[in-house]
Parts: C-alpha cells; structure tokens; sequence
C-alpha cells in the first residue's frame, strides 16, 4: 500500500502502528461493504485481499440485471453491471492517525442486439415458367393466338414465351410494337403414323433447337411446351410445381395421362435442368431412337428416359378428352389446361369456367 501511495517502503515500516490501524479500518470497512451486498463477511485474515467492494479479487461484477426483449426476428439483451471500489488511504502525519475511505460507484450499461431471420419457402407464388408453343398460321390457332395475346392469357400469361409458326405472321400489329412469331425452317405439316396419329418429332427438335440456342428457358425454373388449342392456366401450373418441387433444382418432366405411355404432347411439363441436359446429349437421343417413326410426344419421353432423367406423375393438371376428361367441362379449379378446344368461342367460353369454377348452361361441346 505504501508502494502504491508513492511512499518508500522504509517509511512505511517505520509508521507500524498507523499501517495496523489502517489495516484494521480496511478490514471493517470491507466488512460492512460485504454484509452491504448480502454476502458473509470475509474472514479477517483475508480482508486486506478485497479491495473491490463489490466483487471477488478478479473482479467479477457484484450485481447484474438482464432485461430481455425478444420477437420472432429480434432478441435485445441488455445488461447493467454495478461495480462499487473502495480505496483506504491511511495517513500518519496527523495527529491523532487519520483513516481516508473513499468509495466510488460506476454503472456499466451494455446492450447486446441479435436478430435472427427465419427464411420459408414463399408457396403463395408459383414456379417460373418459359412456355412455348407450334402453330399452323393458316388455321383457327392464329386466332386463338392473336385474342389471347390481345387479352394476356393463356401462354402470355407465362413469365416468358415463344410462338412458332410455319410462316412469317404477327400475334399483335402494335402499339407499342409490333410482335411477330418465330418462323421455323421446315415444314409443320406432318405427316399421319402407324404408332401415332401425328409424326412431328422433326418439327418440334428444331424448335427446341432454337430455345436451346437462345437460352431464355434457363432464366425460369420450368418449360412447358403447350399446344394451341389447349386452354391453359400457367399460374396453377406454377403454384402445382412450386409443391412439387421447391427449389426447383432437379431434373424432372411430369406424367400427365393415364393411358398410353403417359405423357401426352397437349400440356409437357420439363424443369429447366432437364431441358438443359436434353440440350447437352440429344444426339444420343437421334443415334439411338426411332425419331422419324414416332410423334414428338413419346420420342420427348423416350429420350429424358435415356438421358436418366427423372419423372413425377401428376394427373390433375391436365384435363384431356383422349386421357378419359369429358369434353366441355372446364370448371375443375386444380387442373391446369383443358384440351381441346378448337376455336375462340370455345376456348375463352372454357377459360370463363375455368375462373369462375362454375359450369354455365350453354356450355358448347369442344369439337363445335
């Protein structure tokens, strides 16, 4: 103590008796300090040890408060630390042995903030679509085209889409600008097959040539490949495959039909990573698969198969007069398009009951 006050030891040693009377003032100070707290009191022999009144010789904190505020997202914890010290001064130089005690207080107040955010799939916004479709610009599927552009249903609805078609024609003359389908280089009109009715496998590979080349489908989680006298709602589609697959990371084309081989060509459902494995081994496909003999439905099926892609059934999205649905009933509130329905009248008379999930009375038959 002498040491720390500044004095030489030797004096110190000389004033004995003012040193005893300091220490025995230490001792019952730190006494009173202690009971103060609610502690016992130290032993006498150790009290000159405790010169932080308010906590152990390694100064731990004698009182602590925590106060907690918490959410779902964000905990405070604040604490308050009271720290009490006590310095002893003993002088000698007075007549009589004068003792100084002086106690001082300090309040030490820390906030400690943690936020915590809990991350859930949002399922009340469906998967991303790139849909695309092939037409016939000479027949009733222009039309179809041209008033569901005009009205942004159908496969305008998509997030993003193209139309193919066998001539150079436009879906809407503007304004702001006009939009014109995609003309493929061969010739849409196929050919009637023993296996199948329709062989266009040679006509949709070269529109999947051109997706594959543009690169737009991989900007969206899944592909769908729509005909056009299907009416059809891609927010449903969307909300289904969100269930079906979250993340929409893996390698899948969905089951659709009952009967057949179960995946007819009027609703083709792909995730973007199987396309994009289509697009790296589709050769493989052409050397080993009868693609001239079969519809682009079956070799499509075939081919993901070969590659090991991965396949989901899921019969409720699509409601198809040749997989058993009955023809001009559109009022199921899960399926995702109704097939077929060849001209405006019907179509959009079918997408009314469709949003209205009600069956009206004149409801025209799907062939009319």
């Amino acid at each position: 103590e002498a040491q720390a006050w500044g004095r030489p030891e030797d004096e110190q040693a000389s004033r004995g008796e003012g040193g005893a009377a300091a220490a025995a003032a230490a001792g019952a100070a730190t006494a009173a300090e202690a009971q103060a707290w609610g502690r016992p009191s130290p032993s006498p022999s150790h009290s000159h040890h405790h010169a932080e009144a308010g906590g152990d010789g390694d100064g731990r904190a004698a009182d602590r408060v925590v106060v907690l505020a918490s959410s779902s997202s964000t905990k405070t914890v604040t604490t308050t630390t009271k720290r009490t010290t006590m310095s002893i001064r003993a002088s000698t130089t007075r007549t009589p042995t004068t003792t100084e005690i002086s106690i001082r207080t300090r309040t030490d107040t820390s906030t400690l903030t943690t936020t915590t955010t809990s991350t859930e799939l949002d399922l009340s916004e469906g998967a991303t679509l790139f849909c695309f479709s092939v037409m016939q610009a000479l027949t009733y599927e222009l039309d179809l085209f041209r008033t569901g552009l005009a009205r942004g249903v159908g496969i305008f609805a998509c997030d993003d889409w193209s139309v193919f078609s066998d001539l150079e024609v436009w879906l809407t003359p503007g304004p702001p600008v006009m939009i014109n389908a995609t003309v493929l280089k061969t010739n849409i009109m196929a050919k009637n097959g023993i296996k199948e009715h329709i062989l266009n496998s040679q006509i949709f590979m070269e529109a999947w040539d051109v997706i594959l080349k543009e690169g737009r489908y991989l900007k969206q989680k899944w592909v769908v490949k729509i005909d056009p006298d299907a009416v059809f709602l891609p927010k449903r589609l969307g909300l289904t495959l969100k269930k079906l697959s979250p993340k929409g990371d893996e390698q899948l084309y969905l089951i659709n039909c009952k009967l057949s081989f179960g995946f007819y060509g009027a609703l083709e459902v792909f995730s973007s990573l199987a396309i994009q494995t289509y697009g790296k081994q589709k050769v493989i496909c052409m050397n080993e698969l009868p693609y001239k003999e079969i519809g682009e439905d079956l070799y499509m099926k075939q081919c993901l198969d070969l590659l090991g892609v991965q396949q989901r059934t899921d019969l409720t999205i699509l409601a198809d007069e040749y997989c058993g649905a009955k023809a001009g009933e559109c009022h199921s509130q899960e399926v995702a398009a109704f097939h077929p329905y060849k001209n405006t009248y019907t179509y959009f008379n079918c997408l009314e009951q469709a949003h209205d999930g009600a069956v009206p009375a004149d409801v025209v038959p799907a062939d009319a």
